[in-house]
């Protein structure tokens, strides 16, 4: 495995949005209903998609995954704290640009998804947590 992951390069890790690692699940436990159903779920994500779409109305662009540069600071206003706590976590963990970019976009999909206005601390952290693969596991 580790020979593997050293053919894959850091720009190429870059560019997947969504880096997590899902365990192995117990029978048992995946039997039992837990959690929101699927249609809730969809139910969720169409109604991210329509705040999306009514924020960039007007736009070339319909997700927040589309964003790039002065959009992303323009649509995604980040609080002083905010900020400052993601700029330490760049320098911490040595994250790309391009990574750096893609935690403030999810963590303004996550923010939709809760039917959050802003994008807290929270989100930001939710979002870190699935950018950080790439760090933990292909660094190695």
């Amino acid at each position: 495995m580790k020979r593997y992951r050293k053919k894959l390069s850091g720009p190429f890790l870059d560019r997947i949005d969504v880096q997590i690692e899902v365990p192995r699940v117990d029978v048992e436990e995946m039997r039992q209903e837990t959690g929101p159903s699927s249609k809730e779920i969809k139910e969720r994500v169409e109604k991210a998609r329509e705040i999306q779409s009514g924020r960039f109305k007007g736009k070339s662009f319909q997700f927040n995954s589309d964003l790039s540069g002065r959009w992303i600071k323009h649509y995604i206003p980040l609080s002083r704290s905010s900020e400052k706590w993601l700029h330490s976590l760049y320098d911490s963990l040595g994250i790309s640009n391009r990574s750096f970019d893609k935690i403030i976009k999810m963590a303004r999909t996550i923010a939709d998804l809760a039917g959050d206005e802003k994008v807290g601390e929270e989100h930001l952290s939710e979002a870190v947590q699935y950018r950080t693969l790439d760090h933990r596991f292909w660094s190695e």
